[in-house]
């Protein structure tokens, strides 16, 4: 008799689709001894980096800033740009760095805009408050605020600057640093295998022998290919970006500890600030305490809203 593992997690997250897969992200994974005693995350050990260069693209933020931050944004564009930027996509430790410079870009932009808009409402700049925001839906609730009198302008100021400034790169960056990167790449995978397959992921399961039951004729002929294929390659043939689809998949529908993708986040005297876990994320953020620990780095490296070619497959491997 099959048993089903994992459909719980799956039918609760097929509704969830990402809408944002044009934005980037940064932020920083947790150090080791708090991510296992304290929550259950992803871990890595790092693999050798690969000889083999290839640049990582980025994109531009949305938003609209001051000249100042601006010239921000453009400066860490062209820096990117440049030669010393053109770097391994195994190379986690300089992917890291260029994580933290974007979140130092980030969070002064948004910490200004919010600033701005708070005063032409008439709040006054010792409001403080909490907010969830969904990664997945693009839906924020205000969770508490220190005068309910300021509520509604507080809810119709962050309404109007989650449209189009860096809250949902922070919370995706805040999410994927605390180890919930099951979870992020939950809903991006079903959108891909839905999308490149006719496949719903809620109907995976895995049978009493431990394999991959419930997939339809198109991808059981992948992932046929996928193990009867020389350099087989998922994006070129499917347009999936995994090319180990069955591990992939099988590794996702049976995590027990995947949840929502919602960022738990506030605005302070020191800005926005985030709450998800050990590492929590302001304008302020220091990596250094963290530098020794190459999960850490790993995670940083990953934090970027747009996946670099080969990453679902690198952070399977490791």
């Amino acid at each position: 008799m099959e048993t089903k593992v994992g459909i719980h997690i799956q039918s609760s997250y097929s509704k969830y689709k990402n809408n944002a897969d044009q934005i980037a992200v940064n932020a920083e994974p947790l150090k080791a001894k708090s991510m296992n005693s304290s929550m259950n995350v992803d871990t890595f050990s790092l693999s050798p980096a690969s000889s083999s260069l290839s640049s990582v693209k980025f994109y531009d933020f949305g938003g609209f800033y001051s000249k100042e931050v601006l010239d921000q944004i453009h400066q860490f564009q062209r820096n990117v740009n440049t030669s010393s930027y053109y770097i391994s996509n195994d190379d986690y430790d300089t992917r890291a760095k260029m994580s933290y410079d974007n979140l130092f870009v980030m969070f002064t932009g948004l910490n200004k805009e919010i600033a701005k808009q708070l005063k032409s409402e008439g709040v006054p700049n010792d409001i403080t408050f909490e907010f969830d925001y969904n990664v997945d839906t693009q839906e924020l609730e205000v969770t508490n605020i220190s005068d309910e009198r300021y509520l509604e302008k507080v809810k119709s100021v962050l309404s109007n600057v989650a449209g189009y400034t860096n809250i949902p790169y922070i919370a995706f960056g805040s999410r994927m640093m605390n180890g919930d990167i099951s979870s992020m790449y939950y809903t991006r995978i079903a959108d891909a295998l839905e999308s490149s397959f006719g496949q719903d992921i809620s109907e995976l399961y895995i049978d009493e022998n431990g394999n991959l039951a419930g997939a339809n004729k198109k991808l059981q002929e992948a992932l046929y290919a996928e193990k009867n294929t020389k350099n087989f390659d998922a994006e070129k043939l499917y347009d999936f970006p995994v090319n180990q689809i069955e591990a992939m998949l099988k590794r996702l529908i049976t995590d027990e500890n995947i949840t929502p993708n919602i960022s738990h986040m506030g605005y302070g005297a020191n800005g926005v600030y985030t709450n998800d876990g050990d590492i929590k994320l302001d304008k302020d953020f220091d990596p250094k305490p963290f530098k020794d620990d190459r999960s850490f780095t790993m995670r940083s490296a990953l934090s970027y809203r747009n996946v670099v070619k080969g990453d679902y497959d690198r952070w399977l491997n490791n």
